[in-house]
This record gives C-alpha cells, structure tokens and sequence, in this order.
C-alpha cells in the first residue's frame, strides 16, 4: 500500500474518531475514559444514520452538527485558520461569516470522512490527572486499521470558560490538521488578490477541492 493511500486512510480514520471522541468530552473530567465507554455507542448511531447519507445527506449532517457543536471550538479554530495576519484585515462581519461557513465546511468534511469509518479499533493512553489542570491537555492514541496499519494521532483539548473540554485541534502521523487548513487558507488569500472577502465567499469550494484531493491519493 503506497503512502498517499496510506495518509488518505488516516485523515478518514482520524475524522471518524475524533467524531467519536468530541461527542463524549463535554460531560466529564475524564476524556480518555470516557471515549472508551462511548465509543461503542457512537459506533451505532454511524451504523444508523450512514444509510440515510445518498437520500438525504443534509440530515446526515444535521445530526453531526448537533453531536459536534457542543463540544468543538469551531470559532478558535476558524480564527487559527485565517491566521492572526488575515484577522487583523478582516471586519467583525467577515468574521463571523467565516466562522460559519468553516464550521459548515468542516462538519460536511468530517462527515464524508466519517462514511468511511469501519470499526477501527483505538488505544487511548491515560491522562495524567495532574495534567487535566493545563490550559491544554494532548491526548495521544494509536489507531489500528482492518489492514493492520497503525496511525498515531494527538487531539489537542482545553477547558472553555463554563470548565467544559472543547477539541480545537488534531495531529496525525506527524501532520497538524489545523496547520494543513491554514496553509490553504494563506494559499487562497495569495491566489485571490489578497481579496479576503472572496476567499471567504469561496471557502465551501475550497474545502471541497481538498476534500477531492484527499479522495483521489486514496484511489
């Protein structure tokens, strides 16, 4: 298996587990294991809402952004995303706009990332207790694919201001998720002019052309 296929796989799996995992992480002041006791749970509410996807997708993700917006900072990590250089350009209305349109983007790209999961088995290393006290706190993992391929992966978590954990960002095989849209961000901004408001009208595209990136190193 060549290693574009072998990343592609990963980002899937890692989507599909982070799902998992954010769904868990508001209630409680032990992520890692809660995560192990939910996840079987989570696994059947995928089983029960991917058959739905080719009829009516919007309520596939509908139902992922009532399991993620409780727990994923998408305003922090939107603002990483456009970078504090573009923020310092951008008016309060842009934005908001582009923490909404992120937020749509990404929960469509988690979504059909997550169409891919297939009973992936993870082992989640113990938090520290002394640790959970920390700004921010890495929960480090290791993800076992049917094929026997193994992915380590690092989510960042943090407390928010009512002392719930929020994810706000992913690692995986050494690649910062966030960083990668980032990039992309700075790569729009750059091919636009530095037109921000543009590439925040054309942020949907732009994550649908990585999303098909990311499909065709699979094929």
């Amino acid at each position: 298996m060549n290693l574009r296929n072998n990343f592609s796989k990963a980002i899937a799996v890692v989507f599909a587990q982070c799902l998992l995992i954010s769904s868990a992480l508001a209630v409680t002041d032990s992520p890692d294991q809660l995560v192990k006791q939910t996840t079987e749970k989570m696994i059947e509410v995928i089983k029960k809402e991917k058959p739905n996807y080719k009829t009516n997708p919007q309520r596939f993700f509908n139902e992922l952004d009532k399991v993620l917006s409780p727990v994923v900072a998408f305003d922090k990590i939107a603002r990483s995303v456009m970078s504090v250089r573009h923020i310092k350009k951008a008016t309060p209305a842009q934005l908001q706009q582009f923490e909404k349109a992120f937020k749509t983007s990404m929960i469509e790209f988690y979504g059909k990332a997550l169409l891919k999961y297939d009973n992936q088995r993870i082992d989640v290393k113990p938090i520290p207790a002394n640790q959970l006290s920390k700004p921010r706190v890495p929960v480090h993992m290791t993800i076992y694919a049917a094929d026997g391929t193994t992915y380590p992966l690092t989510y960042t978590m943090f407390k928010d201001g009512a002392g719930e954990w929020k994810l706000r960002n992913v690692v995986v095989n050494g690649i910062n998720i966030g960083k990668v849209f980032q990039s992309q961000f700075d790569q729009a901004m750059r091919e636009n002019q530095r037109n921000i408001q543009k590439v925040i009208d054309d942020w949907s595209n732009i994550m649908k052309s990585a999303q098909e990136k990311t499909q065709a190193k699979g094929a």
